[in-house]
Parts: C-alpha cells; sequence; structure tokens
C-alpha cells in the first residue's frame, strides 16, 4: 500500500501526523510525505519518504503566514472571507498543478492531507483517490455556524464581532452560508468521507455537531525533532513552572519581560523553565538565576517533572499538559489559541488570561491559583484519566487498515 501525505510548514501541524506515518511505516506501508526541506530529518525519523515542495510550491504555502505573524490580532471581516476564499481557491490550484508537473502519483492509493493543505485533496480527486484530512486544530462545520453562531463566527471563523453585530449575528451567518454556497468553498474545505482529529472529543466545545466521519484521538506517542532537550532533573521540593513560547508567535519580548519580573524575585520558591521555541531574545533581557532557559524541548519530557504549564494555547501544547497531568495557565496569542484557552476554562483545568490585560501580578496569582487550587486539581486528574481513556493513534491505525479494505487497497 502506498500512501501520500501532504503537509505544511509549521511543527504544529507536523509533529501530531509523525507517529502515525512512523505506525505505517513498521506495517511495511510506503509513505511519501512533502513538506518544506527543513524539516526533512525530522520527518525521515518515521521511516517515510521525503518529498520537498520546491520554492514556488513553498512560497505559495507561505502565503498568508507572515501577515498572520505581522498581525496576530487581525479580525475577519465579511468582506475580507470573500476576498480570502477566492485567493485561497488559487492558491491551492497552483500548488496542485506545480506538483503534478514535477511528481507521480499513479501508483497512490491513499492521501492524507493537512486541514490547510488542500492541494493534497486536489491532487487525490485529480487521480480519483481515496483521501483523509489531518486536522490539528479544533474542526468547524456548517452545523456549528448555525446552531451556535456567535460562538462560532468568534472563535472559528475569527471574525470581527463588532461589524458582525452591527450587521446583525443572524444576517451574517446568513450571508455566510450563501457565500460559502455562491464560491463553492466545500471544494476548498477540509471534509471528506473521513477526518483525522489529534485531539480527544471533550476538547472540542461543540463535539455533538460533528458526524461518526470525525475520528477523535488522543496522542499518546510524541516524536520531536533532534537537539531538542530531553533530560530535566526531579525538583527539589520547590515550584516548577514550565513556560512555552510555542514556534510562530514566539517573537515577545514584553511577555518576557512580565515573565521576569513575576518570578525573578521568587527565590528558591519557584523554578522557570522556559522553552524558547527558537525564538530570538532581545538583548536588554538577562534571565535570573531560578531561570533554565532552553531553545528547544521535549515537551513531554519537561512536564513530567514540572508543577504548572504556561502555554501560549497551542493546541499540542494543552493535550500534552493534559496527558502528563499538569494544570495550566493560558496567554493566547493569536487565532486558534483564543478558542483553546476558552476550552482550558470551560473544563476547569486551569486558568485564562488576556494578553491585553496581562500584568505581573496577575500571572504570579493565576500560577499560584493553578498550582494549588483543589478544583482545577481534581479536574486535571479527571480529564488525564478521561484522555487516557481516550482512542489512540492505535485505534487510528485499525481503522485506517479498515477504510482501505473497503476501498480495496
Amino acid at each position: 500500500m502506498n500512501i501520500t501525505f501532504f503537509n505544511i510548514s509549521q511543527y504544529g501541524h507536523i509533529l501530531p501526523t509523525l507517529p502515525l506515518v512512523e505506525l505505517l511505516t513498521r506495517q511495511k506501508v510506503m509513505v511519501r510525505y512533502f513538506c518544506a526541506e527543513r524539516f526533512r530529518s525530522l520527518i525521515e525519523t518515521t521511516g517515510a519518504v521525503f518529498c520537498p515542495y520546491n520554492s514556488y510550491q513553498q512560497s505559495r504555502i507561505e502565503y498568508g503566514i507572515q501577515d498572520m505573524k505581522k498581525n496576530p490580532d487581525k479580525r475577519m471581516k465579511m468582506d475580507d472571507l470573500i476576498v480570502s476564499a477566492i485567493e485561497l481557491r488559487e492558491v491551492f490550484a497552483q500548488i496542485k498543478e506545480s506538483i503534478l508537473e514535477t511528481n507521480d502519483f499513479s501508483n497512490t492509493d491513499f492521501v492524507i492531507f493537512d486541514s490547510t493543505a488542500i492541494w493534497g485533496k486536489l491532487v487525490a480527486k485529480e487521480f480519483s483517490i481515496s483521501s483523509t484530512s489531518s486536522i490539528t486544530i479544533l474542526p468547524v462545520t456548517d452545523e456549528m455556524l448555525l446552531r451556535f453562531p456567535e460562538y462560532t463566527l468568534e472563535y472559528f471563523y475569527w471574525m470581527d464581532m463588532e461589524d458582525v453585530k452591527q450587521r446583525g449575528v443572524d444576517k451574517s451567518v446568513n450571508q455566510l452560508v450563501r457565500l460559502k454556497k455562491k464560491l463553492k468553498t466545500k471544494e476548498i474545505e477540509c471534509e471528506t468521507e473521513f477526518n483525522i482529529v489529534y485531539s480527544p472529543c471533550f476538547l472540542h466545545p461543540m463535539a455533538d455537531c460533528l458526524d461518526d466521519s470525525y475520528f477523535f484521538l488522543a496522542p499518546d506517542r510524541f516524536i520531536r525533532m533532534r537537539g531538542a532537550t530531553n533530560c530535566l532533573e526531579s525538583s527539589s521540593g520547590n515550584l516548577r513552572l514550565y513556560v512555552s513560547m510555542g514556534t510562530i508567535f514566539n517573537e515577545n519580548a514584553e511577555m518576557l519581560e512580565i515573565l521576569i519580573q513575576a518570578f525573578s524575585g521568587a527565590g528558591e520558591e519557584i523554578e522557570v523553565i522556559l522553552a524558547l521555541g527558537g525564538a530570538k531574545v532581545p538583548d536588554s533581557i538577562s534571565f535570573p538565576k531560578n531561570f533554565k532557559v532552553y531553545n528547544l524541548v521535549n515537551p513531554i519530557k519537561m512536564m513530567e517533572y514540572t508543577d504548572v504549564v504556561l502555554t501560549h494555547g497551542g493546541l499540542n501544547g494543552i493535550k500534552e499538559a493534559i496527558y502528563c497531568g499538569n494544570p495550566i495557565v493560558v496567554v493566547a496569542q493569536a487565532l486558534d489559541q483564543f478558542l483553546n484557552a476558552k476550552q482550558v476554562e470551560r473544563l476547569g483545568i486551569g486558568v485564562s488570561l488576556s494578553k491585553y490585560k496581562l500584568t505581573y501580578q496577575s500571572l504570579q496569582e493565576a500560577v499560584k491559583q493553578a498550582a494549588y487550587d483543589p478544583g482545577i486539581r481534581g479536574n486535571v486528574i479527571k480529564y488525564q484519566n478521561e484522555y487516557n481513556k481516550s482512542a489512540n493513534y492505535g485505534d487510528l491505525l485499525n481503522k485506517l487498515k479498515e477504510r482501505g479494505m473497503e476501498h480495496g487497497i
């Protein structure tokens, strides 16, 4: 069996897929994995055949990502959605055509594509190959939009809610539904007959709006980049705080300054383990003695020896904290991170702080609350147990085998 996997060039989208790819290659499945050249060594550790995007393809894939980094607070208006849908359709088609010019898919039995790598879906359609979407964020459906319009528009479509309320929520929803139909956005949306969601079902606030075509799993295997720090000695009894800056919206000097101000005077009481995620630290910033600073780390190994996790709100970090049984403090930075922060609050497994109102005092209080509140501690244990009972990569592998047999593969 030959599988082709299409992804984008972001760690948060790649890392959850690697244990699945490794399990497939161990089953003697040949997996070709398309991604940016800089991820070659990481992906090849799974046994997959790495296929790099060329410079043109990569430039088109990076479309919009740099703008998001420069404008993390940008909210969409209806006109923005129209322009975005038209532009993305063109970009996806350009990437697909470029890939077809230089690659042969005649022996491909199955395609898996990241939910944002829609060119993979288009390639599969071109050759009438069965395909599956690989979703590393919390998915959205039309039913969610119709049943919970305000929440869905704000947290899944990242809409400017002042603009929505001026237009009227119902009017905005009806306009969006008509727009999606007119532009035939289903063709460039990720939904297929089978959709992999790398998240336990309980993390989705509207899981009852998703049908059985969505397979939720709680990642129980983790593959990390080479050069990541893997070990951390056990704590000497002081409170240990693990801080993840993420790998996209991590150039945040103001956040670092608040972090230092909050815990520089803690002495032996609080030890801070800071993962920069490749971010550059300004020369003006120096870290106190109770800070241990790393570039890249294996978060699972770090969390095993920490008491509280402070995260930017990436879904992977939140899942890893639940897996390790750590209470969470979230300071969401952009996009779906605000939605993820809401889920931490909803489940009662931590504290969410607004980046717009963040002070060193509020950060100190949140960390102490997460560490010592018995209600939060109880919920952390509850959802760690629920996480461990959820479907995992082995279950997903069996499901994919079933689907392969259904399609005569």
